[in-house]
């Protein structure tokens, strides 16, 4: 019998708005080589979503000034194109078994299935580059093989609203990951910010809410799971 993947990976995605001056506006960044996106993420363990994204927030864009936050739900879908998230830390070995030589990768790595062997999945990770407004595979980081088990096939993101003050710059740069200057702005709610692929289709599901009238105020909760296709990160 095969090995089956792991539980659905849980995610966060952050719609950061504010009022401007010619009304609400949603905070983006240009990542110097993936494009134009939406602050998003892997849950820690142990960690509440409403926790997670609020961090991710903060380590994306350094925005820690926050007025209301509104969970808008969540949504599980499988990960388009054999795609696959390491659902744990784990080896990733030369061979489908334990005994030959392997390297460390950390979970929340995305990756995708290029081979089976009953126990074992052969993966590759990619690095991937934005050429011509497309977001494209710039390069083959590693491949090799991996547990089944150790893999998750489903995405489980949990989808917020926050709410920041009008007083935030209206750009700004921030020193991300460690190893990246991410360019944050602002965008009008009715225009197109351009988002990469995948993440336009976030937008479009919670476009009409987010471009409501009426500013957050405070928390509220209402959770759904629908069998989606998306790209994630």
């Amino acid at each position: 019998m095969n090995a089956e993947y792991a539980a659905p990976y849980a995610k966060v995605t952050a719609f950061v708005t504010r009022e401007g001056g010619k009304g609400r506006e949603l905070l983006v960044f240009r990542h110097p080589t993936a494009g134009v996106q939406l602050p998003a993420g892997s849950i820690e363990p142990g960690e509440s979503p409403e926790a997670a994204v609020l961090r991710e927030v903060a380590e994306e864009t350094g925005l820690e000034n926050i007025l209301g936050v509104s969970n808008l739900g969540m949504r599980i879908y499988p990960l388009p194109d054999k795609g696959r998230v390491v659902a744990k830390d784990t080896v990733v070995y030369a061979d489908p078994q334990v005994t030959s030589d392997g390297i460390s990768v950390r979970r929340g790595l995305t990756v995708h299935e290029i081979g089976r062997s009953e126990e074992f999945s052969q993966i590759e990770s990619r690095e991937y580059v934005v050429r011509n407004g497309i977001l494209q595979i710039d390069k083959t980081v590693f491949t090799g093989w991996v547990p089944v088990h150790d893999l998750s096939s489903n995405m489980e993101r949990h989808f917020f609203h926050i709410n920041a003050p009008d007083s935030i710059p209206d750009e700004w740069t921030w020193f991300a990951e460690g190893e990246h200057d991410f360019s944050c702005y602002w965008v009008p709610i009715s225009e197109d910010p351009g988002l990469v692929s995948g993440q336009d289709k976030w937008l479009r599901w919670f476009i009409d809410c987010l471009r409501s009238d009426t500013p957050l105020q405070g928390d509220r909760s209402g959770t759904r799971a629908e069998q989606l296709e998306g790209f994630d990160r």
